[in-house]
């Protein structure tokens, strides 16, 4: 049954940012709004927060926006737009729900064919996104057309299906794409089959400029040190940048040496390991 609609008058306006309280919401101190602020510095702020009138001296209630109108007060805008609804509390709520709740991710192999039809990797020119984040995706579409169908049709991730680019062959990728999607292997769980436990790393940056190639090595090292952690080892990665030169160290502490990790413990950093593959891969690169 097809709901009623309800015609509501919105209306744009121009306010200031100290006006506007957040309400119910909350921006973690930890949240990164890097490459958000990166884009609306570039672009500007294309797709305004919804605000609520609250009736006490022209400030408003926060409904829709919350990153966005954090990253444009980190930028330090004072005036931004917004869309107006007439709404009480309870409906603001609800708005807001339902505006998280219906917002849909791209798939990432959608964004590589996207990508691949509008310039490749010159569209890296006018976007706040890193060469690494358009050379990942490009890289996929490498493994063939078949492959590529399995691995939507499977649900798979970015990172389970990243390892299926080290396999020569479509047919094999193919069987590959189908025993990780089977068994429900996490992306460290795919690059173990794949591998086989080798620590060798392939680092895709043929004909890459220092940038590009740079940020590929950095990814390489910190996928290896998640993997040392996982296996309970105390691993980390530092970088030290000056002038025209890096220094890159990883620190490891093996087995013998580190305290030994309980079950739970190591329950728990798997978990939240899974849910970063996972938040990586599903959610928007911004929150335009």
């Amino acid at each position: 049954m097809v709901p009623e609609r309800t015609e509501r008058m919105l209306q744009i306006i121009r306010v200031n940012t100290s006006d506007i309280g957040i309400g119910v919401w909350s921006i973690a101190p930890e949240d990164s709004l890097a490459l958000l602020m990166a884009s609306i510095a570039r672009h500007g702020l294309l797709q305004p927060v919804v605000l609520r009138p609250t009736g006490y001296g022209g400030r408003y209630m926060l409904v829709c926006g919350g990153r966005r109108l954090e990253a444009c007060r980190r930028l330090g805008m004072k005036q931004i737009d917004a869309v107006l609804v007439e709404a009480d509390a309870h409906e603001a709520i609800a708005i807001s729900m339902e505006a998280h709740h219906t917002a849909r991710s791209v798939h990432f192999l959608e964004e590589a064919e996207a990508i691949r039809g509008h310039g490749g990797m010159r569209l890296s020119r006018c976007s706040a996104l890193s060469d690494a984040f358009f050379a990942r995706r490009l890289r996929l579409l490498d493994m063939g057309q078949r492959v590529c169908g399995a691995v939507r049709r499977a649900g798979m991730g970015m990172g389970q299906a990243e390892p299926l680019l080290m396999i020569s062959g479509e047919a094999r990728r193919l069987e590959a794409a189908m025993l990780i999607a089977q068994r429900e292997l996490t992306p460290w769980q795919a690059r173990r089959l794949i591998c086989g436990g080798r620590r060798s790393r392939r680092l895709h940056i043929t004909g890459a400029d220092g940038k590009t190639a740079l940020a590929a090595a950095k990814e390489a090292l910190y996928s290896i040190c998640a993997e040392l952690t996982e296996a309970g080892c105390d691993a980390a990665v530092g970088i030290h940048a000056e002038a025209d030169e890096m220094t890159v160290r990883m620190t490891v502490r093996t087995k013998a040496a580190a305290q030994p990790v309980q079950p739970q413990e190591q329950g728990r950093k798997r978990r939240r390991r899974i849910e970063m593959d996972k938040q990586d891969e599903c959610r928007r690169d911004t929150d335009e």
